[in-house]
């Protein structure tokens, strides 16, 4: 008997997989570009982004828009993707979408840090008071242990996280800026980096918004 051939979509022309493409949904997407890398080179190109967006607005046509930083990707991944950022494990439900981070439970506890600890953990430079201007924070999710916090910060409101990985981002842009001796870009960095925390929190609230009033649907799609 004759073995089945299984058909490798992989070699498909990239014209062809585009039209394939049109009829699946942006979940489907995800999981497509994950298949090889040639796929994902595909799917990850300027060009597929009107591909992403028709299938998230033909989908999901109330789900917020594509927020200004994140690819159409990156906002499916951060909304129905359970695999940690760090770390690629599963169950990754430990998700903050103002500060765009999913992680597993060990991931969670070294990449959201407190904001009571972060300059105790990082050399800043640049003084406390800017750090809410640059980097955004959300409270604790609820069982949250750091490595360095006492039993009196967990959980607590007034002692919100921060994500390590965006922390790291601006000390290095704002320390970049600093090297050359361009002060006045450094406080141009900062209204800049000020006004888009404030698009990012917005958009986080519309996008809360819609997952706590589609929470069962977004459970059933959740891989």
């Amino acid at each position: 008997m004759t073995p089945k051939k299984h058909f490798d979509v992989s070699n498909l022309p990239m014209d062809i997989l585009f039209e394939i493409c049109v009829y699946i949904d942006p979940v489907s997407l995800l999981q497509l570009a994950r298949c090889s890398t040639h796929i994902r080179a595909v799917l990850m190109t300027k060009r597929a982004e009107s591909l992403w967006r028709r299938a998230r607005i033909t989908q999901f046509p109330t789900l917020p828009s594509c927020p200004i930083d994140l690819s159409e990707p990156q906002y499916i991944a951060l909304i129905f993707d359970p695999t940690c950022q760090c770390c690629g494990g599963p169950n990754a439900f430990f998700t903050h979408y103002r500060l765009r981070t999913r992680h597993c439970s060990g991931c969670y506890s070294l990449n959201i840090i407190p904001v009571a600890i972060v300059r105790k953990e990082l050399a800043l430079p640049f003084s406390n008071r800017l750090l809410p201007d640059l980097v955004l924070s959300e409270p604790l999710l609820p069982k949250f242990k750091h490595p360095a916090t006492t039993a009196s910060l967990y959980n607590s409101i007034f002692n919100p996280g921060m994500a390590r990985a965006q922390i790291l981002e601006v000390m290095d842009k704002y320390r970049r800026l600093g090297y050359h001796g361009a002060y006045e870009a450094q406080k141009a960095y900062i209204r800049s980096r000020k006004t888009t925390l404030e698009i990012i929190g917005k958009h986080a609230q519309e996008l809360t918004k819609w997952i706590n009033s589609n929470k069962s649907h977004v459970k059933g799609i959740i891989f």
